[in-house]
């Protein structure tokens, strides 16, 4: 079920410090994919764009991994998890970047579906995915959210 995207360039908040809800989320998925953080809250315009990132919200993280055949592998399951009807809304997930897919592709909660980008919008390769969590997620405490996630099913 299509739920509506909360940030429209030009019109979100800029955040005053890191989301505790999504830097929970950050760590839940470093932890259990073996991820490596390559950032969450930070001011800045959108690659190529005179626009704030989703990033200024404190609600998007970029996830690494490894780039090996197992690191592909492992991202693939992590995309998934996170964009299943039953994983997303309950963990406020709104989006999920995959710049190593051929072409690059972006899952988002209002068409709920992946939409491939062949004309350089993402960006081509990068061994990372980049996600977002809805605000009401984002400003959750750690302990309200990591009680989310483990409510999940795990596969």
């Amino acid at each position: 079920m299509a739920r509506p995207y909360p940030y429209q360039p030009g019109t979100y908040t800029v955040a005053t410090r890191k989301q505790p809800g999504l830097e929970e989320f950050s760590y839940l998925c470093r932890r259990r994919w073996k991820f490596r953080n390559l950032g969450t809250w930070v001011i800045r315009q959108m690659n190529g764009k005179p626009l704030l990132s989703v990033h200024a919200t404190g609600n998007a993280c970029d996830l690494g991994y490894p780039a090996t055949a197992k690191g592909r592998q492992t991202a693939l399951e992590a995309c998934r998890w996170l964009t299943r009807p039953d994983i997303a809304p309950t963990l406020g997930i709104v989006a999920v970047h995959d710049y190593m897919a051929n072409p690059p592709r972006a899952w988002k909660c209002d068409r709920d579906g992946w939409k491939g980008f062949t004309d350089g919008e993402l960006g081509a390769g990068g061994h990372w995915l980049h996600v977002e969590l809805d605000p009401a997620h984002g400003k959750l405490s750690a302990r309200a959210y990591r009680a989310l996630w483990k409510s999940l099913p795990k596969q």
